[in-house]
């Protein structure tokens, strides 16, 4: 197995948040925590084509999530 050293930048908002979320004491081990949660769940990463399929149902006009959120802001 190879191992590669990545690097990144993250506000410490979310860093706290991650460590919060994923019970884990260090940055190291939260991070590696939600990259495995992120490669095993069926769930995740379906964001954009959950946002693609909803472009294509109303044929250009704006995803539902939007729709929602100008009907809130309307009333």
């Amino acid at each position: 197995m190879k191992f590669k050293i990545v690097q990144t930048v993250l506000p410490e908002e979310t860093i706290i948040e991650l460590k919060e979320i994923s019970g884990e004491r260090t940055v190291k081990n939260a991070l590696f925590k939600a990259i495995i949660h992120y490669l095993e769940c069926p769930n995740a990463g379906n964001e954009e084509r959950k946002i693609m399929e909803s472009m294509k149902r109303h044929k250009g006009r704006f995803p539902i999530y939007l729709e929602k959120i100008m009907k809130e802001v309307v009333r």
